[in-house]
């Protein structure tokens, strides 16, 4: 196996023997992201790919948008599973829905799928996910959210959490998440209020 053992990948986390021995799904993940750089495709104000491929956190120009995949995960109890933020993470112990940017060469629905199984352990199906809104986020330049909406009979227990990112998971009803909202206890919770209405009715 390569060795890693002290180095440190761009979540500050420090690879030893307890988080190798802990997770071999934890030490891979941590592999990819020091030898491989996180690459995003480049969109512009009419959602459509420039052919301009950026390194994860390079300043964007104006006009341009990388994509993020947010998928709201709704079970058959009818209620959402959210994820509470890891101490590793900006945003710390807020939480937030299943999700992240959308790497190059995928599509929204690939990166949502992929998302899903990174944060949380789950296998989504296509067939179950709807895409519902698709919002640019910053006046200028910055990101492009599309909201998935993914219906399914999930059992909490089968949930594994990417310890880098995720701390915790929980069932919350939409007046919960706004109630999060309102205490400032979810990830950029203003964002999502429209869609919470939308999604009271899915």
């Amino acid at each position: 196996m390569f060795d890693l053992l002290g180095l440190e990948d761009e979540y500050g986390t420090i690879v030893n023997h307890e988080n190798v021995s802990r997770n071999t799904r934890t030490y891979c993940l941590i592999l990819w992201r020091i030898l491989m750089k996180e690459l995003w495709d480049i969109y512009d104000n009419n959602k459509a790919k420039t052919g301009i491929v950026k390194e994860r956190g390079s300043s964007m120009e104006n006009g341009q948008y990388h994509l993020v995949a947010l998928i709201w995960i709704k079970g058959f109890n009818g209620k959402y599973l959210i994820s509470k933020r890891s101490s590793q993470v900006d945003g710390a112990g807020k939480w937030q829905p299943t999700g992240g940017s959308v790497i190059s060469g995928e599509s929204s629905i690939d990166g949502a799928i992929r998302e899903v199984k990174e944060e949380i352990g789950l296998n989504a199906s296509a067939d179950k996910m709807k895409l519902f809104t698709s919002k640019f986020v910053g006046e200028d330049c910055g990101w492009i959210a599309d909201y998935w909406h993914l219906y399914d009979d999930i059992n909490i227990q089968d949930v594994i959490c990417q310890e880098e990112e995720v701390a915790d998971v929980m069932w919350a009803s939409i007046d919960e998440i706004k109630d999060l909202i309102k205490k400032d206890q979810f990830f950029h919770g203003d964002l999502h209020l429209g869609e919470l209405d939308i999604m009271d009715d899915m």
